[in-house]
């Protein structure tokens, strides 16, 4: 399949292809023999390349490529024996030791890259430290040097690359507008940029100027037809800008390219039915019925189903392979996939039952548990989502599964009034490769259950680490709104979520409500429509809608809003909201 599918992150780890790179790295400058060549006419001048370099070079590449960090700075010192004046050498050292936090070394080794010769490497990791920093308008003064080191006609990849840094940089040194001003420079030099357009369209969309987010991301697809994200962005994009049937021809378009991709046709039976169009969303089901399915994808077919409205027929295609009494691996998977559609389908109790039910002994296990008890939770029985959390603890679970653990149980102590608890919990965790996820899950802690202005710190100290968060971006813009604090950054923020991550309903709405919070009803209006045309079963983003729209005096369209959301939420918090809405004076 000729697909590729955009990463939505900045572009810092962007690599050149290994054979490529390390010429580059220990063939460009320094001391060794010079020669001279001819290449497509023009005389080039490099140096003799050691062996000996070359084969540490290589293998530090390889070490980075596993985040294998020390092993690869070590390979990185050993060909700098052999080679001792590669300024890209010293540089690629540098990032080895920022991604290890090793500030002062990284620092050290690019003040020798810069010493040897100016380079697009040593410029760019320079900037890096400046981003690891949380000093991204610095790193966009940095990398406006690099610009002068590259060129579309000779160096077109390193040109990218460097205004693409650049852009994202800007983007979350909350300057969106001379982001646009960068990548429209990078598109004059590079009209066929892929990642320029698709940034483009992201950074405009965010900006509230979907026509030109819209005229971006066609010209990428007038370059590379294949490219899905794209295409399925666009599609989204569509739906947004109240164009149903230009929509409709997109998603048709991205399943036959996509060569019949579940998830794909599972995106565009979601459309159908959420436009009233139930007999169609049911043919595209149908239509993928001729698609070779095993057990494996058999969670994406049941998902088709739910999407396309035909609930039943997923239930039934799970319940029949559990008639079978498979092996624990293979029952825990589909119980899996039963309580996924179940969850979405907004029936929590029976979602539960079914992540219950997953066998211990199933590889799911742990996280069938911690899903469970989330709902549970959600539910308001805290001692029931205690008890399915308990067999987890002091289990053999990776890292990633431990911190997964610890957030849920903090969870639910603070759902049942155990604040004090939960926060201790947390903070005496000792994952440190897992620290950011645990600051940002007590941010969240704070917020619902104690102080919101603690989370907001929290979540600074996650953007700290990582500006490019949509996350974190988006949920600090989020609840500095809902106390309508420092809207103008909320504002910044949350446009720099939407950039990092396009077409997010969540986001969209963020942004949305931002601008609800400034007294701009004008602008929040695409944004919050256009959330709810993306996910019009999320109760907080239809209450979002419902008070535009009771500002604007449309108390039919507030009123029937209201009523949806209520359909869709069991929390007193939220209902009690809703309910106030339509009130006078009313949120």
């Amino acid at each position: 399949m000729a697909t590729s599918r955009f990463k939505n992150k900045r572009q810092a780890n962007l690599r050149l292809p290994l054979a490529i790179a390390l010429m580059v790295a220990i063939g460009a400058c320094g001391g060794q023999p010079k020669i001279t060549k001819l290449v497509d006419g023009r005389l080039i001048e490099t140096r003799s390349v050691s062996p000996r370099a070359y084969e540490h070079a290589a293998r530090a590449m390889v070490y980075e490529e596993e985040d294998r960090y020390t092993d690869a700075i070590v390979e990185y010192k050993a060909a700098l024996q052999y080679d001792p004046e590669s300024a890209e050498l010293y540089a690629r050292l540098a990032e080895a030791y920022l991604a290890l936090d090793d500030v002062p070394q990284a620092q050290a080794a690019v003040g020798k890259s810069l010493g040897v010769a100016p380079t697009v490497d040593g410029v760019v990791a320079s900037a890096h430290i400046d981003l690891h920093r949380a000093d991204a308008s610095a790193a966009a003064q940095v990398l406006k040097q690099a610009l002068a080191l590259v060129n579309f006609t000779n160096e077109a990849e390193a040109a990218e690359r460097v205004y693409l840094e650049r852009a994202d940089a800007q983007i979350m040194a909350l300057q969106p507008q001379e982001a646009l001003a960068t990548l429209e420079s990078l598109l004059s030099g590079l009209p066929t940029s892929q990642m320029g357009l698709y940034r483009q369209a992201s950074v405009a969309w965010a900006l509230g100027d979907l026509t030109a987010a819209r005229r971006y991301l066609e010209r990428l697809l007038h370059v590379e037809p294949d490219q899905l994200e794209a295409r399925l962005l666009l599609a989204r994009l569509l739906t947004v800008l109240g164009k149903p049937d230009q929509a409709r021809s997109t998603y048709v378009e991205a399943l036959s390219r996509s060569e019949g991709d579940l998830s794909v046709a599972a995106m565009y039976a979601g459309f159908l039915a959420q436009r009233g169009l139930p007999d169609e969303a049911a043919a595209v089901a149908e239509q993928m019925q001729t698609t070779e399915v095993d057990s494996s994808s058999l969670g994406l077919r049941m998902e088709l189903e739910r999407a396309a409205g035909r609930l039943p027929k997923a239930l039934e295609m799970a319940d029949a392979v559990l008639a079978t009494q498979p092996g624990p691996e293979l029952a825990g998977r589909i119980l899996m996939a039963k309580g996924a559609v179940l969850e979405a389908s907004h029936r929590p109790d029976e979602a539960a039952r079914a992540f219950e039910a997953v066998p211990q002994d199933a590889p799911t296990f742990a996280e069938s548990r911690l899903r469970a008890a989330a709902l549970r939770r959600d539910q308001g029985q805290g001692e029931a989502a205690q008890a399915l959390l308990a067999p987890l603890v002091g289990d053999a679970l990776d890292e990633s599964m431990q911190s997964e653990l610890l957030v849920a149980r903090a969870l639910v102590l603070a759902s049942v009034g155990k604040l004090p608890e939960a926060r201790t919990l947390l903070l005496t965790s000792d994952e440190p490769s897992h620290t950011q996820r645990l600051t940002l899950s007590r941010a969240v802690l704070e917020d619902k259950y104690g102080d919101w202005r603690q989370a907001l710190a929290l979540s600074e100290a996650v953007l700290k680490k990582d500006l490019s968060s949509a996350e974190a971006l988006n949920f600090w813009a989020f609840v500095a709104a809902e106390k309508k604090h420092m809207l103008p950054k909320a504002l910044g923020r949350a446009q720099a979520a939407l950039a990092f991550d396009p077409g997010s309903a969540a986001i969209m709405d963020t942004v949305g409500w931002i601008h609800m919070q400034m007294d701009n009803a004008t602008a929040a209006t695409p944004f919050l429509e256009g959330a709810a045309a993306i996910e019009p079963n999320d109760a907080e983003i239809l209450g979002h809608v419902a008070v535009l729209y009771a500002k604007q005096g449309k108390t039919e369209l507030a009123s029937r809003n209201v009523t949806r959301a209520l359909e869709l939420t069991k929390d007193p918090t939220m209902r009690a909201r809703l309910n106030a809405i339509l009130k006078p004076g009313g949120k």
